[in-house]
């Protein structure tokens, strides 16, 4: 099973409907039309920010030279750390759900994505061993990581770039005024049906996947800090005592 179908697993088991809560840089709020407006905090009753939006378009643009185009903005980090804002819009464009949290990557095959808000769950990989660690229900599920998985979103932004052009077509494309943005689609069947990665100034600031389901999900990358020093500790979990650890066979 690949690392971007587990992430699915997680991301589909978080209960439908619920908004996140929490501050969206100035750069989110417009970047693929996301909007804040006041809710009311259910335990305390203040005033939070919740954020909503619309499934961004994309338009098609000229595609000679994009792959290397890409690979090149992808090279500029060996090191990624961000604040990631997920929505993830149904087929007909109703919001099915809306979380956030935190995701280090650190080449080669260094992993983590925390999703922090509306449950706390965690994937991590140092390249050998993949974990999904679910905080809320004490349980963990370890793994051997393959490097033969087929290419996704995880494992091309934390493994080699050398085989963007082999697995995948690449066109330039338009999703907001400012953007690099680069559509990328599988040359042979995968978990996903179109990845688009967005930049801005040289820096990943956005992506939208296309499941096979014809679900779309939209990350916008905030608070994102470049080659910093990152502990090797951060890709691997030792888990405690207390919780239920599963050895899945591949």
């Amino acid at each position: 099973m690949t690392l971007f179908i587990q992430i699915k697993k997680i991301v589909l088991a978080v209960t439908l409907g619920l908004t996140s809560m929490g501050l969206i840089s100035s750069w989110a709020d417009s970047a693929f039309g996301i909007e804040k407006e006041p809710a009311q905090s259910a335990s305390s009753g203040s005033t939070v920010p919740v954020t909503h939006a619309a499934s961004p378009s994309i338009t098609v643009s000229n595609s000679a030279g994009a792959a290397v185009e890409l690979r090149q903005l992808l090279s500029h980090f060996t090191t990624y750390q961000a604040h990631f804002a997920q929505i993830t819009y149904s087929t007909n464009g109703r919001e099915l759900q809306n979380s956030q949290g935190q995701v280090l990557i650190k080449r080669p095959g260094g992993f983590r994505w925390e999703t922090q808000s509306p449950m706390h769950q965690v994937i991590i990989t140092d390249g050998r061993i993949l974990w999904i660690y679910d905080i809320d229900l004490a349980q963990a599920t370890r793994q051997l990581f393959s490097t033969k998985v087929a290419l996704n979103p995880a494992v091309l932004l934390s493994g080699s770039l050398s085989d963007i052009s082999r697995v995948f077509t690449v066109k330039r494309v338009h999703v907001r005024e400012g953007l690099q943005s680069y559509l990328l689609k599988p040359k042979q069947q995968q978990t996903f049906k179109t990845l688009v990665f967005s930049f801005d100034h040289g820096e990943l600031v956005g992506m939208i996947t296309e499941n096979n389901l014809d679900q779309q999900s939209v990350f916008a990358f905030t608070k994102i800090k470049l080659n910093a020093p990152m502990k090797q500790q951060s890709f691997e979990l030792i888990p405690p005592p207390d919780v239920d650890v599963v050895e899945e066979q591949q």
